[in-house]
């Protein structure tokens, strides 16, 4: 957990837990107070945030309910001298609660699988954990440290006894979902959550009396600083949506359609199907080529409900098929000899990896790299078999395909308005979270940091592979440095995206074989060395460098699934 979200929580969680007390503890205005306390509850509703409004309410009653119980079982006479007036006072006082609570009620409702056992969950135990430490605090049973003692080991026990009731359900915090699920540690964060909360309320019995309401007053404006920041934050004007109309008619409704029309039980990468088959079966795919042909023509954009939390799937599904089958047929005219033709369906899966993600969001930042990683790795395997006019076409056709897709800062800009407004005031805190870590969305993922430099870097290390394939096929020897590509073969050469410096990607040669490789994501040169395991696309290896070799390696169907590099997308089609 993120140390400014571990902050939020504590300081939430204890904020709300002296407001309770303070609400419940007065002996004749308790239900004005508590009226104050939802009016102060009811601001996280200009977020709005239904959910934290609906766990803290909860947890306000339970402390609550439990004060006055208490109170009401030590003066038993309460009963006999307290009687119930109407008045118009009382009359607004309930009203006001009613007004704010119903309508929140109805809107959790509605939501589609909603889980109100982890709302009731977060608040009642975190009321319990209150009381408790209220308890503490009034007790003269025992000393301050046996008490503390109890309170904490009580804590533990109720830890326990969540994540027994609902796995998981004690980390649900902020959402009926999981947002905060690992399925691995919510109970050591629900307990390291309410455990400070218990200690920072029972830290005021080492006071006097007349110290503990300025202390209450301090831990309030000390505690409450974070929950303001954020809200604050929380507060501010939502980013402009992209300004964009969808082409009409859209490409990618056409690969969509293609994609759907595919049979995958026919195309795949793996050698189950013999080529025989495929030889046999690919002719019925004839409108699915054609369809597919058709959307590549047209303007491709991704269609973005800004506003709906899930991505089409369906649509991902279609253009996976439609994938396989371009490298199904790719095979074929592979098998028959025909390079130029397998060029062409390699090449065109790496289009569709550019379209794919044009107009979309990062979801479709990540299906496209798939799709490219399919189409290299397909084209690495046989370029050597090419001759340098189409060595120097796919160079082309690269250069020609990267230029039509959309940055990647494009990209991100429309996954933070999008997860703005598709996950309401959970995606403003994701947000806000990652700014002040500074590392940007997705930040587990490392997107900027690793991923997509190793996306860049593989298609350069392809690119200058073919150029030196090229220069191979024209003057019958290797180049003795990358250097001689240029002009004739390359522009200029690309630099390696993981060398701070600006240095280009290294070149050794061996006799005939030559060696390419970039200094991969542990950012230091090992001379090519191959790194000890380069399964883990995002995982910064200490040793080894990055090489075509190693990551666009044939596959075999045996291979672990656990040892599958999600870089070399081509084994996660499987």
């Amino acid at each position: 957990m993120e140390f400014p979200l571990a902050v939020l929580l504590v300081s939430s969680f204890t904020c709300v837990g002296l407001l309770a007390l303070w609400a419940s503890t007065s002996r004749r205005h308790w239900f004005v107070r508590m009226a104050v306390f939802v009016g102060m509850l009811s601001l996280l509703l200009l977020i709005p945030a239904q959910e934290p409004f609906a766990i803290f309410l909860c947890q306000g009653l339970v402390v609550t309910i439990g004060v006055q119980s208490h109170r009401y079982w030590r003066r038993r006479t309460f009963s006999t001298n307290w009687t119930w007036r109407f008045s118009v006072k009382n009359a607004l006082l309930f009203t006001t609660v009613v007004a704010v609570a119903v309508p929140i009620a109805m809107v959790l409702l509605a939501e589609e699988g909603l889980d109100w056992h982890c709302v009731w969950q977060a608040g009642v135990a975190s009321g319990i954990v209150v009381l408790l430490a209220h308890w503490c605090l009034l007790s003269k049973i025992c000393s301050r440290w046996k008490k503390a003692g109890i309170g904490l080991a009580c804590l533990l026990a109720l830890s326990a006894v969540l994540s027994k009731i609902e796995p998981g359900g004690a980390s649900l915090i902020f959402h009926i979902g999981d947002w905060f699920n690992s399925g691995t540690w919510p109970t050591h964060i629900w307990f390291s959550v309410c455990g400070s909360v218990f200690l920072a309320l029972l830290f005021l019995d080492a006071l006097a009396n007349s110290q503990r309401k300025m202390l209450l007053l301090s831990l309030l404006l000390i505690l409450g600083a974070p929950s303001i920041y954020f809200y604050y934050r929380l507060m501010t004007p939502l980013l402009p949506i992209p300004q964009g109309v969808l082409p009409s008619p859209n490409g990618y409704d056409d690969l969509v359609a293609a994609g759907k029309m595919a049979d995958c039980r026919l195309i795949n990468f793996w050698g189950e199907t013999p080529i025989e088959q495929l030889v046999a079966g690919l002719p019925k795919y004839a409108n699915v080529y054609e369809r597919a042909e058709l959307g590549f023509s047209r303007s491709v954009k991704v269609p973005i409900p800004y506003g709906v939390m899930d991505v089409d799937t369906d649509s991902s599904g279609a253009l996976r098929s439609l994938c396989l089958a371009f490298g199904a047929r790719g095979d074929v005219h592979l098998d028959s000899g025909d390079i130029e033709k397998a060029m062409d369906d390699y090449l065109t899966i790496s289009r569709l990896g550019s379209q794919s993600r044009n107009g979309g969001v990062l979801t479709h930042w990540l299906i496209g790299t798939v799709f490219d990683g399919v189409g290299e790795s397909s084209l690495y395997q046989m370029h050597k078999r090419m001759n340098a006019s189409q060595c120097l076409q796919a160079i082309e056709t690269y250069a020609e395909i990267k230029s039509s897709t959309d940055a990647l800062e494009e990209i991100l800009y429309r996954e933070r308005v999008w997860c703005e407004r598709a996950y309401g005031f959970y995606g403003r805190l994701s947000i806000i979270l990652d700014d002040l870590a500074d590392k940007g969305i997705w930040t587990n993922f490392q997107i900027e940091k690793d991923l997509a430099p190793r996306h860049r870097a593989q298609h350069q290390l392809l690119i200058v592979a073919l150029a030196i394939r090229a220069f191979e096929d024209v003057h019958g020897a290797l180049p003795a440095n990358l250097a001689q590509l240029v002009p004739e073969f390359l522009e200029q050469l690309p630099q390696d995206p993981f060398d701070k410096t600006g240095e280009a990607l290294r070149f050794q040669t061996h006799g005939d074989e030559y060696q390419l490789y970039s200094i991969g994501q542990n950012r230091v040169d090992d001379g090519g060395s191959k790194p000890e395991q380069d399964r883990d696309g995002l995982t910064v290896h200490e040793t080894g460098d990055l090489l075509l070799d190693v990551v666009y390696a044939p596959w075999e169907a045996g291979d672990a699934e656990d040892e599958i590099d999600p870089i070399d997308a081509k084994k996660w089609l499987k």
